[in-house]
């Protein structure tokens, strides 16, 4: 799987897991949290996998509320094609920052979302936070 993915906004790395922005966020900051072993849903990883996941999930939350002075989070892992799954085959968790008033009338009544980020800057921004988390 990380061979498959644009290696320029890969965070952090570890032994088990990466977290890289999203390329097509949500929201400004929308990160990935991915097990290097590719799989389906949770059961088939280790437990000591899974518990690193969820300690990266909640550093990337922490990161988060630190560097861009989010509002809320939203977090979690959509598992099948048929709950959103983005990528199916491949478990990932989704960590999302949220700001009062994020969505509007598009959201609402189009049915689509306006987003203008530029990946690059926030890439720049929470690269150092991610250089320097232990686990």
């Amino acid at each position: 799987m990380i061979n498959n993915i644009d290696q320029e906004f890969i965070l952090k790395k570890t032994n088990n897991a990466f977290i890289i922005l999203n390329i097509f966020p949500y929201n400004g900051g929308h990160l990935l949290v991915i097990p290097r072993k590719h799989v389906h849903n949770l059961e088939d990883l280790s437990k000591k996998i899974r518990y690193e996941l969820i300690e990266l999930v909640n550093a990337s939350i922490v990161i988060l509320k630190n560097i861009l002075k989010v509002d809320g989070i939203n977090a979690g892992i959509n598992l099948g094609k048929i709950s959103g799954g983005s990528i199916p085959e491949h478990l990932h968790f989704h960590v999302i920052p949220r700001w009062t008033g994020d969505t509007n009338f598009l959201m609402t009544i189009g049915q689509t979302k306006n987003i203008s980020v530029d990946l690059k800057k926030i890439y720049k921004k929470l690269k150092p936070a991610f250089q320097t988390l232990e686990l």
